[in-house]
C-alpha cells in the first residue's frame, strides 16, 4: 500500500539533513562576507566571485531544504545539486591559489575531503533510504 507523500512524516535523518542544508550555509556566508566586504571596495575580483558563488550555493541549499520539508520531489534534485556544487566549490578552493580562503593551503585539502565525505554520505542516504522513497513518492 502506497501512502500519500504529503502525509508521510519526515524522520530525524531528513530533519538533520534539512538543518545542515539550511543553517550552516547562511551563517558561514555571513561570516565570510563580513571578512571580505572590505576587499570588495578595492575591486578584488577573486573575492567578489567567490562571494557570489557562495551566495548562489547558499541559496541552492536553503531552497533544497525548504522543498524537502514541504515534501516536493524537486527537493531531492535540489539537494543533490547542492551537494555536488558544494564539492565542486571546495575542490576549486583547494586546487586554485587565487580563490580566497581563511585556511592554510594544506588545510584546504582536508576541508575538501570533509566536504566530499559529507556529500557522499548524504547522497548515499538519499539514494538508498526507503523512508526517502516513501516520503517523496519515488518507486
Amino acid at each position: 500500500m502506497t501512502r500519500d507523500p504529503k502525509t508521510a512524516e519526515l524522520n530525524a535523518w531528513l530533519w538533520l539533513f534539512c538543518g545542515l542544508l539550511s543553517l550552516p550555509g547562511p551563517i558561514g556566508l555571513a561570516l565570510e562576507a563580513s571578512q571580505t566586504v572590505g576587499s570588495l571596495a578595492y575591486g578584488d575580483v577573486a573575492h567578489a566571485t567567490a562571494l557570489a558563488v557562495r551566495v548562489a550555493l547558499t541559496g541552492l541549499g536553503v531552497a533544497a531544504a525548504l522543498a524537502l520539508v514541504r515534501r516536493h520531489k524537486v527537493g531531492l534534485t535540489l539537494a543533490r545539486a547542492s551537494l555536488a556544487t558544494s564539492v565542486a566549490f571546495a575542490l576549486t578552493r583547494a586546487a586554485t591559489p587565487f580563490v580566497p580562503s581563511s585556511f592554510a593551503p594544506s588545510d584546504e585539502w582536508i576541508r575538501f575531503g570533509a566536504v566530499a565525505l559529507h556529500a557522499a554520505g548524504w547522497w548515499t542516504y538519499l539514494a538508498t533510504s526507503g523512508r526517502v522513497r516513501r516520503v517523496y513518492g519515488i518507486k
